[in-house]
């Protein structure tokens, strides 16, 4: 779920909840092959800027920050310790398809990069590929009288 505030006419600040899942399998010459699961929560704030639109699509980059927490974590279905907050900086673009004028779906290819942090504890794919290439998609909230 995203929310879109209107800065001015080109620009819009966008914020709001996005869930990632992580599943990595660890192996150990003891233990043999476990699945660990991580499940995070994330809070992006980036300034878009619309490079094109009208009352149906809008076609925009931006960049920005998000904030991290991992809500949920098991190995071998067992709970297991949490990582702690993470920060990345990422940049994305993206269609967005307005339902309405405050309601649009969207679709975004974005790139990030996690920053190193000692509250880390969890190997994952993003520990050990800090810069992520991802395809984000959901709904919209737009405010403002921006049509």
């Amino acid at each position: 779920m995203s929310v879109g505030i209107p800065v001015s006419e080109r620009f819009r600040l966008t914020t709001g909840l996005e869930y990632s899942r992580y599943q990595t399998n660890l192996i150990s010459y003891i233990e043999g092959e476990k699945k660990q699961v991580s499940h995070y929560l994330g809070v992006p704030v980036r300034l878009d800027w619309m490079l094109a639109g009208n009352r149906r699509f809008d076609v925009y980059f931006g960049g920005g920050i998000e904030g991290g927490f991992c809500i949920g974590a098991t190995l071998a279905g067992e709970r297991i310790r949490k990582d702690g907050f993470n920060l990345s900086l990422l940049g994305a673009g993206g269609i967005q398809f307005n339902l309405n004028k405050h309601f649009g779906i969207y679709v975004e290819p974005e790139l990030s990069w996690t920053l190193p942090s000692e509250s880390r504890v969890l190997q994952t794919y993003r520990s050990e590929h800090p810069l992520m290439f991802s395809v984000t998609t959901g709904l919209r909230l737009n405010l403002g009288n921006n049509r």
